[in-house]
């Protein structure tokens, strides 16, 4: 927080705030004329709940705009990593373990978020498809690490060898093969598609 307000502060900008809060739970002050979240909703515990605080520090008739990953299998920069794991290392108990949540495909349905953005008391839903290829890594190397560490591949291989299961050579060379297909001269490039909602809030 720190930091962004130094930037701002850098390029003579002294019209923002910046603060934390519990986007679900806390005050956020306002009224807003808009909202906007790149990536963030999906790992809301209690969407709904969440999208209403929201929604209490908008003016009326204000826009949220939210960006989210659309489903699995439109996502091969995660997806075929998750496939070349899922096939190797069983299906675990996730105990206590920490895990990544609601996750980053919680919203990948459009009728479910609709229903919540609904519920949450905005109306005039409208969902905007935009697909592009992402940079996973500039080599197959990093490509490999980045699998490994983030997404669903990640959280399935650290699950794994909590409980005392280790895959990792299999695991390596699935996920090489897997990747393979997405290299190209300037790095690992795979499809990434989202969903970009925008939504006014009710003026009543």
């Amino acid at each position: 927080m720190l930091f962004r307000s130094d930037t701002a502060r850098a390029l003579g900008v002294d019209n923002v705030e910046f603060f934390s809060a519990d986007v679900q739970a806390d005050e956020l002050r306002g009224p807003y004329d808009g909202a906007f979240s790149r990536f963030g909703t999906m790992f809301f515990a209690s969407p709904v709940a969440a999208l209403r605080n929201v929604k209490r520090a908008l003016a009326p008739g204000a826009l949220l705009v939210m960006v989210v990953w659309r489903q699995r299998e439109d996502n091969p920069w995660t997806h075929a990593a998750e496939l070349a794991v899922r096939a190797i290392i069983p299906p675990v108990d996730r105990g206590d373990e920490p895990t990544c949540g609601p996750g980053p495909f919680s919203m990948a349905g459009a009728d479910t978020v609709s229903a919540q953005l609904l519920a949450a008391g905005y109306e005039k839903v409208r969902f905007e498809r935009h697909d592009a290829d992402i940079c996973i890594g500039k080599n197959l190397e990093e490509a490999l690490a980045f699998a490994k560490a983030l997404g669903p591949a990640g959280e399935m291989i650290r699950l794994a060898r909590a409980q005392g299961i280790d895959e990792t050579e299999r695991v390596d060379r699935a996920l090489e093969r897997a990747l393979a297909p997405f290299v190209k001269p300037a790095g690992v490039f795979a499809n990434a598609s989202i969903a970009r909602s925008s939504v006014p809030s009710r003026r009543s």
